[in-house]
């Protein structure tokens, strides 16, 4: 859980000047401030009325609060001036301001002077030193690193290994014979001394001897480090096209990957495990500080409206909670770019949504700890390992895995190619007089095309679905079965498009394939198992709930909310003279706001 509050150069620096909105624990907020961290993030800008501006207006308040209680009790910590250079210098360098004259043209551009600048890089390197502090004193126990290594055996999976010999010969002709005569039975050591460089051909990589990864077989083509992990057993590739060569690969050896034994991996599971502790402490730290805020409200403007939303057992989730939550989702700001109706989709799915994963992160965390489940870290990293244990023994059925492989089957379909040439003639006799021609004498096609008054288009490489090629042409390269061998190349029929006649020449055509689940079997049982995993483990915590008792305030207090919404658009406008006295703390509330009186910010 890292953070930091460290000041940005593109944000304005007028704290100084403003007006005092609220205090905080008695330090004063005012407009100004307010108005430098709603300038320092763009989500602020997206809405500034109706419930969603609301929403943002509660978040920009409860940002303020965090970090003027975060502030105040970091005040203690004794940050060096040299500390503060270091980190002046370094913001300097990262923003190309290295030239005083360029430095203090940035400061004067913000609102902000070099002594005000250092005040606030100050504060932000004592709450991060503060932050330190309450992270120390952690200590990770044997038990507790094992039980996170049984909960989390993706994460110490050693590399599949492979022993393997490689070819590569310059004609695909010859690379088919190798694999017929390996396929026979001939050694394929003797084949690769017959066929090595020394002889024409091109060891690929793979000494044969050793079992080791994909990046230590030395083989520089990638399309045949593939085929040979994806052959996924001892055996022989089939001919593989690589650049200008073609490659077989003989796999002595396999050695999937497997879970490394706990001694080999203790230290990063201690760490891991030390990591979830430390993010435990700075939660339980920040909600502490929160909670025990007392915020007095000296401008109804800014009111802070803060209710309890839901309460699981006797631990509270305050709205506050819910929108720092929801607008930290980075598709938010997408979904608020819709208009007006982006709000009913925030009210009607995310909310409800957001909120019922934080009522499970609470739940999760009472369940776990009352039944002394070894689960550490923050409450979404409980929740996530009590999932995982309730789900560890969850495994695909073969019916599962075979449906889960015909349903999507395109995701293991490798696109046909080809490079490609096309001739065009104004009518068919030219081109089926130039087909013959070519097919009988074979040579440069560009020019004896143009020579036969063709028009030639070099396309290149394509791939099956390439907009740029007509899909009459594509058909008749990657299925039609008709092409004819000519030179370097083959030729298509005369084919007729657009009203025009053409004559394809194609190279290195890879025809379109479907995988087959042999070949995909791991990708497709994977796939399945978290599936079936995450389906279940939502099941499970449903069931966890009715243990606890849980109590969802969201639609009241989002009816609540539209009222208070309506209530202040329907206000007319504000007269100026009435306004002189809005910040004083005698001025009334409106209904459900928080009054002018010291109160914990929790409440």
């Amino acid at each position: 859980m890292m953070f930091s509050f460290l000041p940005l150069l593109n944000s304005s620096q007028t704290a100084q000047r403003g007006t005092p909105v609220m205090k905080v624990n008695g330090v004063t907020i005012t407009d100004a401030e307010l108005e430098q961290l709603r300038a320092g993030n763009p989500l602020f800008s997206l809405s500034s009325e109706g419930v969603i501006g609301d929403d943002l207006k509660t978040l920009l308040v409860s940002t303020a609060i965090q970090r003027a209680v975060l502030n105040q009790d970091a005040e203690k910590v004794r940050v060096s001036n040299g500390d503060v250079n270091a980190e002046v210098q370094k913001i300097r360098e990262q923003n190309g301001l290295t030239k005083n004259q360029d430095w203090a043209a940035a400061l004067q551009q913000t609102g902000r002077t070099d002594a005000s600048f250092r005040k606030e890089v100050r504060e932000s390197l004592a709450v991060q030193k503060r932050a330190e502090e309450v992270q120390q004193g952690i200590t990770v126990t044997e038990a507790e690193a094992k039980a996170y290594y049984d909960l989390h055996p993706e994460e110490y999976q050693s590399e599949p290994r492979v022993q393997v010999r490689v070819i590569g010969v310059d004609s695909e002709a010859k690379a088919k014979q190798i694999r017929q005569q390996a396929a026979g039975g001939a050694d394929f050591a003797e084949l690769a001394e017959q066929n090595g460089a020394a002889n024409g051909g091109a060891v690929g990589g793979g000494d044969g001897k050793t079992l080791k990864p994909v990046e230590q077989l030395g083989i520089q083509q990638r399309e045949v480090a593939d085929a040979v992990f994806a052959l996924g057993k001892p055996g022989l590739t089939d001919v593989i096209k690589s650049g200008n060569k073609y490659y077989v690969a003989k796999v002595e050896r396999f050695l999937p990957a497997q879970t490394k034994p706990f001694a080999e991996v203790k230290a990063a599971a201690t760490s891991a495990v030390e990591q979830q502790k430390k993010n435990a402490k700075i939660e339980a730290w920040l909600e502490g500080l929160n909670n025990s805020a007392k915020v007095e409200v000296l401008d109804k403007t800014w009111a802070y409206n803060n209710p309890v939303v839901a309460k699981v057992g006797k631990d509270e989730i305050r709205y506050a909670d819910l929108v720092s939550a929801l607008y930290s989702n980075q598709q938010i700001a997408q979904v608020l770019q819709q208009g007006p109706q982006a709000e009913s989709f925030v009210n009607q799915f995310f909310k409800p949504q957001v909120l019922d994963g934080l009522i499970n992160q609470r739940v999760a965390a009472q369940l776990a700890r009352e039944e002394k489940r070894p689960f550490e870290g923050s409450r979404a990293e409980v929740l996530a390992s009590y999932q995982l244990w309730a789900t560890r023994d969850v495994k695909p059925t073969e019916a599962e895995i075979r449906a889960f492989y015909e349903q999507n089957k395109d995701q293991f379909t490798v696109k046909g190619s080809a490079d490609l040439t096309t001739a065009t003639f104004k009518d068919r006799k030219s081109a089926s007089d130039f087909l013959t021609s070519y097919a009988a004498n074979p040579g440069n096609f560009t020019q004896a095309a143009a020579k036969a008054r063709g028009t030639v288009n070099e396309i290149g490489k394509f791939e099956e679905g390439d907009e740029r090629v007509n899909p009459v042409f594509q058909k008749a390269v990657l299925e039609s079965g008709r092409l004819k061998p000519a030179g370097d190349g083959s030729l298509s029929d005369v084919l007729e498009a657009d009203g025009k006649f053409v004559v394809l020449y194609v190279k290195d055509v890879v025809k379109p394939t479907t995988r087959s689940l042999a070949e995909v079997r791991e990708q497709v049982e994977a796939a399945v198992t978290s599936q079936k995993r995450q389906a279940e483990a939502q099941a499970f915590i449903a069931k966890q709930r009715e243990k606890v008792k849980v109590e969802n305030n969201l639609e009241k207090v989002l009816e609540q909310q539209q009222a208070r919404v309506d209530a202040e658009s329907a206000k007319p406008p504000a007269d100026p003279a009435a306004e002189e006295g809005a910040g004083s703390k005698d001025s009334e509330p409106a209904e459900g706001e928080q009054p002018a009186t010291e109160e914990p910010a929790g409440h």
